[in-house]
C-alpha cells in the first residue's frame, strides 16, 4: 500500500465541458463545481487494482460469488494480474471487510489521484494522455495491472484500465458561506448504484482499497 500524506487540496472540477451549457439541463455535469479547499486525513491506497489472482482468494475462502465473466467461477486463463471487473458495490465492500481494509471516499481517491497538480484535467496537468501514461480507447480491454507510469504518489493506473469503486458518493458541493472544509460535510452514504468514475474502459467496475493512517 501506498501512504497518501494528509491535508488540503482544490476538491472539484475547473475545467469546461462541452456540456455545460445546454440550456435544457443547466446542471448536467456540474455536481462537482465549484472547485474548493478540502482536508482529508492521511490514509492508505493499494498501489494498483485489486487483481484477479486477490480476488480469487477471497472467493475461495468466503465461498463469495465470482464474478460473472469468469468462466465456470475461475479466473480467466491468463488474467490472474489484470484488475478483478464486474463486482458491484456490495461485492466491492464485502472484498474490502475480508481483505481487512475498506473503500475510499470520494474525497480521498481525488486526494490520491490529483497528486501535486491542483486544477489540473490529469494527475500529470493539461496535456492530452499518451499510451505511457494510461490504458485507454483499447479495443480488447482492460490491460495487466501497473503497466503504465505511476503518478506522483506512486499510484498505478489511477486514470484508465478500468472504473473503480469508492465507499460514498459525491454530494453537490456546499453553497458560498457554509464554512466547512470537512471532507465529511459533502458526502453520505454511497447508494447502490452510485459510484466515482475516475478512469474508464467500458462498463466495468474495479476496486482498490484503503486504510487510515497515521495523523499528522
Amino acid at each position: 500500500m501506498v501512504f497518501i500524506p494528509g491535508g488540503e487540496f482544490l476538491r472539484g472540477r475547473s475545467q469546461v465541458l462541452s456540456d455545460d451549457n445546454l440550456k435544457w439541463y443547466p446542471t448536467l455535469m456540474k455536481d462537482d463545481r465549484p472547485v474548493r479547499p478540502i482536508r482529508v486525513d492521511p490514509f492508505f491506497l493499494d498501489q494498483h487494482e485489486v487483481t484477479n489472482e486477490q480476488y480469487a482468494a477471497f472467493v475461495a475462502a468466503t465461498k463469495h460469488r465470482a464474478p460473472y465473466n469468469w468462466p465456470q467461477g475461475k479466473v480467466p486463463q491468463g488474467k490472474d494480474q489484470f484488475p478483478v471487473v464486474d463486482v458491484d458495490w456490495e461485492d466491492a465492500s464485502a472484498f474490502a471487510k475480508w481483505a481487512g481494509k475498506r473503500l475510499p471516499t470520494e474525497a480521498e481517491w481525488e486526494r490520491a489521484c490529483r497528486g501535486a497538480v491542483d486544477k489540473g484535467t490529469y494527475p500529470w496537468g493539461n496535456r492530452k494522455p499518451a499510451k505511457e501514461d494510461a490504458r485507454f480507447n483499447t479495443v480488447d480491454g482492460p490491460g495487466p495491472v501497473g503497466q503504465c507510469k505511476a503518478n506522483y504518489f506512486g499510484l498505478y493506473d489511477i486514470v484508465g484500465n478500468v472504473w473503480e469503486w469508492c465507499a460514498l458518493v459525491r454530494h453537490r458541493l456546499l453553497p458560498e458561506g457554509s464554512g466547512s472544509k470537512s471532507a465529511g460535510a459533502r458526502e453520505g452514504p454511497v447508494p447502490h448504484r452510485a459510484r466515482r468514475v475516475v478512469g474508464r474502459c467500458g462498463e466495468i467496475f474495479n476496486l482498490r482499497l484503503s486504510q487510515l493512517g497515521p495523523a499528522h
